[in-house]
């Protein structure tokens, strides 16, 4: 599957960027198209698969010292999460929806605060082997659409936007099950990130052909924008680029990844301190108009 014209806008004036090989499978070239118009980039050569399986597939190396520092940002950011969500509705507890929740650990520190947790997702969820099956709801991707309308305090989405088939009906399915005084949280890598614009297509977050569309903050507050939200705020993910300058590092073939994708990731950090526009990746707070 193939786009003639911009997923954003729906402008014609689109053309290659680059080209960019897969983090998976190195002799796989896929096209990073720009749209000339609201400048949104895409890949094309789209694979037509379920959001769970894009995450699986996708899912970076975690094993050794690189895995030791991805699943120790996981647990910080897991209740940076938290904190952030109780500042944002000052709520102590409230109704929540995770989108294309992968291991539960989001969903399950939740409901253990005591607020009632649906997660979208197409196969089991490793909550569901946990003490909270009780009060987390899961239903399938194909039911999104159906839940009940104007239900839902908070609507989270943590790297997942970049895999959906289509985001136009993810995002207004989400403005409808949204209370009015609702929020859509949205994470997602940045194209604008000081470790983007350093390695260009060996950056591993382009993750093609399985990220289907890259985002900044341009581009995502034009997304949010065009189904009725107002992009509140923006909070930098200060880890995330340390994780993807070492995963970018080894994609290169550089000799000694870890250490140069340690400092270019502090170089990144350093710079998200100025503006959020440079952190690797960014999280996104909507409201309805």
């Amino acid at each position: 599957m193939s786009n003639n014209n911009c997923p954003l806008c729906g402008s014609n004036k689109t053309e290659i960027d680059f080209v960019c090989n897969s983090n998976i499978y190195a002799d796989e070239l896929f096209d990073i198209y720009r749209c000339g118009d609201c400048g949104f980039q895409f890949t094309q050569k789209i694979i037509e698969t379920s959001n769970e399986a894009n995450h699986k597939v996708a899912t970076l190396e975690n094993r050794g010292f690189i895995g030791k520092i991805y699943n120790f940002a996981h647990g910080i950011m897991l209740q940076k999460k938290v904190a952030l969500i109780k500042k944002l509705t000052m709520l102590h507890k409230g109704k929540i929806l995770d989108y294309g929740a992968k291991d539960c650990d989001f969903a399950n520190i939740m409901a253990n605060r005591k607020w009632e947790t649906t997660i979208v997702s197409s196969k089991k969820c490793a909550c569901k082997e946990q003490k909270f099956d009780k009060v987390i709801k899961q239903i399938d991707e194909e039911k999104f659409t159906a839940l009940q309308h104007k239900y839902f305090d908070v609507i989270t989405a943590w790297h997942v936007i970049e895999h959906i088939n289509d985001f136009d009906i993810f995002m207004s399915t989400s403005y409808n099950l949204l209370d009015e005084n609702g929020i859509l949280i949205l994470a997602t890598p940045n194209t604008a990130s000081y470790d983007a614009e350093n390695y260009n297509k060996d950056w591993v977050a382009y993750n093609v052909p399985y990220h289907l569309w890259h985002f900044n903050s341009s581009t995502m507050m034009q997304l949010g924008k065009k189904h009725g939200f107002i992009l509140e705020r923006r909070y930098p993910m200060p880890f995330d680029g340390f994780y993807i300058s070492i995963m970018s590092e080894k994609k290169k073939g550089t000799h000694i990844p870890i250490i140069k994708g340690l400092w270019n990731g502090f170089l990144g950090w350093i710079a998200s301190f100025d503006k959020c526009s440079a952190s690797s990746s960014i999280i996104y707070v909507f409201r309805k108009k």
